[in-house]
């Protein structure tokens, strides 16, 4: 059975010293394939630089990284409407929400995530 493409929406700002270390956790899951949206809220920090580099280096056709700005749709900044454009431009079967501060410890978290969104409609996961 081929798996579902999995999207993991992150809105960040001014995050330079979280993102790679957050991109490097989801790199290295066990699961594919995940596309991953870094919604940035126009950082001044170096953040987007960060993400295009990391896209450049890392994305593969069961990996991809694609970066979206908050200030290509409009004047709101915060992390609900970073989420809803990362919603809007996912093409994932699942949606996965993480903060750009956390670090993924587990490399089966998202295998376990798809795995309880595939027998319900929602979940949380420790």
């Amino acid at each position: 059975m081929e798996k579902e493409l999995i999207s993991i929406i992150i809105p960040t700002r001014n995050e330079a010293e979280n993102i790679v270390k957050l991109l490097d956790s989801i790199r290295s899951q066990t699961y594919r394939p995940i596309e991953v949206l870094v919604v940035d809220g126009c950082s001044t920090d170096g953040t987007p630089g960060l993400v295009k580099e990391y896209s450049k280096r890392y994305s593969t056709d069961d990996f991809k990284i694609k970066l979206l700005s908050e200030c290509d749709f409009g004047s709101i900044r915060s992390p609900a409407n970073a989420k809803n454009i990362g919603f809007a431009n996912a093409r994932g079967v699942y949606a996965l929400f993480i903060d750009a501060d956390y670090v993924i410890l587990d490399r089966n978290f998202i295998s376990r995530v798809v795995e309880a969104l595939r027998n319900t409609p929602w979940v949380s996961v420790r």
